[in-house]
């Protein structure tokens, strides 16, 4: 008999067969248009059985020199040809046999291509035999085009996908040293060496089981303060320890359910976690504790009125201000709050505590509030009313030019590098970020030396930090470059690039 896969064209080709089952006319159809399109868009020599019945009468024969003489068989998968292949029925049978043969030799266990027809799972179309194959899937025709590149890739021995080389390991040239332990102690010392306060918190009440309890005011957008506030949860996971984030909605709006800028900012939390690989959380909003459905509602309210039993106006107008150290523009518009809101800070330290003891034993570790230095008197207050031992760990205050704390309702992202680098030099937000955005951020690897740093005839025996800020400064010296250093900040402080 002829050769079935005779080239006229002298042009070199892989040869394919292609296999399928007489479902309908209109699938006899789609094969044979599949075969012309590899064949004139391709480059390929396929043929179906349709091709050559007018030059061979011997059915079985086309179908053995298909399997023997091709470089690819592709195998067309729908539910009837995986019935008739597991019945041994008819063509379909015959060549799932000269498959099952092919797929045992080493030198063909490449030969076989399975492309699925049948919008159906895979296992209704894979004969029992082929089972654990993979097939391309062109059950869905708005995805042909991408499907049909990838079976021609595949027939012509190409890479799909762009596989780039691996490179040198970035710890190829870096000793030992460079490497921190992620241990309980180092923690705490990396805290402790940055300005973090580790309030009512030793190295040994520190364990991998301590829960991290992170109240959060959502606002229009994650900012820079809550970036902070995510490092010191980043650093503590690390160790093993479970993040419990709370969003204090309450009193954002007339609801006390989520809004949709609430969901929103749970949402931008959850893919900044996602990039940071922080697994260990869950989220929840403040107005669930105080739900009438609230499994533990009486829990909740006796709590609230320990904590609150002692707070007067005076103390409550001071916790809000966070020790006045808003300007007086920020301390009106907090003051003119509705009730609800202003009353909100011991929603929050309920919550905040409740979730504390019921993640807890004493068996484990503290708990662990993470919040701003502004707010120590306040969870200082909620500490000494409580009769379980909860720590904290503070985060220093980013300061304005006039030594006020910026305002976290204005408070914003920095949207550019050229935006950050113009705002170094501000209050102390140069050695805020180098305690927070480098030293934290980058743990546990140790930072040896900033390359934004020129300074003539360093020794790099000393941390930059101590070096740069010596003399009790809080901005940078000259030389260092602050192009450069904003260059090295932003990517994790901006959440496009997390």
């Amino acid at each position: 008999m002829e050769n079935i896969f005779e080239n006229k064209s002298n042009t070199v080709a892989p040869k394919v067969f292609i296999s399928y089952s007489y479902d309908s006319k209109e699938h006899e159809q789609w094969v044979e248009n599949l075969a012309n399109k590899l064949r004139t868009d391709a480059g390929v020599n396929a043929v179906i059985d349709k091709f050559v019945l007018n030059t061979a009468s011997d059915l079985n024969q086309i179908m053995i020199q298909g399997f023997k003489k091709s470089d690819k068989v592709v195998i067309v998968l729908t539910e009837n040809y995986a019935k008739k292949a597991e019945k041994s029925d008819g063509g379909v049978g015959f060549e799932m046999s000269l498959a099952t043969i092919l797929s045992k030799r080493p030198d063909s266990k490449d030969k076989l291509i399975f492309i699925k027809k049948d919008n159906t799972d895979f296992d209704s179309v894979f004969p029992f035999q082929f089972k654990d194959y993979y097939a391309i899937d062109f059950s869905k025709n708005s995805a042909f085009q991408e499907k049909f590149k990838k079976l021609y890739y595949k027939i012509w021995n190409r890479e799909f996908h762009n596989v780039a080389p691996i490179g040198k390991s970035p710890f190829e040239n870096q000793a030992e040293s460079d490497l921190i332990d992620i241990s309980a102690e180092n923690i705490y010392k990396l805290f402790d060496e940055n300005g973090f306060e580790c309030y009512n918190l030793t190295s040994k009440s520190i364990t991998s089981n301590s829960p991290i309890i992170w109240p959060v005011v959502p606002r229009q957008h994650v900012n820079i303060i809550h970036f902070a506030q995510i490092e010191v949860a980043r650093v503590l996971t690390l160790l093993g320890c479970p993040l419990k984030v709370i969003i204090a909605n309450c009193g954002n709006n007339s609801n006390i359910t989520p809004s949709k800028e609430d969901v929103a900012f749970k949402e931008s939390l959850e893919k900044i976690f996602r990039n940071k690989d922080i697994t260990n959380y869950t989220i929840s909003f403040l107005n669930e504790y105080y739900d009438p459905s609230f499994h533990e509602g009486s829990l909740i309210l006796s709590k609230f009125v320990k904590i609150s039993s002692s707070v007067t106006i005076s103390k409550l107008s001071h916790f809000n201000t966070k020790d006045e150290s808003y300007d007086s523009k920020a301390i009106r518009k907090i003051q003119d709050r509705t009730t609800l809101k202003y009353i909100s800070p011991i929603f929050i330290w309920t919550a905040s505590v409740y979730e504390a003891e019921k993640m807890s034993s004493s068996k484990q570790g503290s708990p662990i509030i993470i919040a701003g230095a502004d707010e120590r008197s306040q969870w200082a207050h909620v500490f000494t009313e409580i009769s379980y031992s909860i720590g904290a760990i503070f985060i220093p205050v980013l300061k304005q030019e006039d030594d006020k704390t910026i305002f976290q309702d204005t408070q914003k992202l920095f949207f550019s590098k050229k935006e950050l680098k113009d705002k170094l030099g501000v209050g102390n937000i140069d050695k805020w970020l180098l305690q927070t955005f480098v030293y934290l951020a980058f743990f546990p690897n140790q930072v040896t030396h900033l390359k934004s740093c020129n300074k003539p005839n360093c020794d790099k025996t000393n941390r930059c930090i101590d070096c740069l800020f010596s003399d009790d400064s809080v901005k940078f010296p000259p030389y260092i470059d602050k192009r450069k250093f904003a260059e090295l900040i932003y990517p994790k402080i901006n959440p496009a690039q997390q």
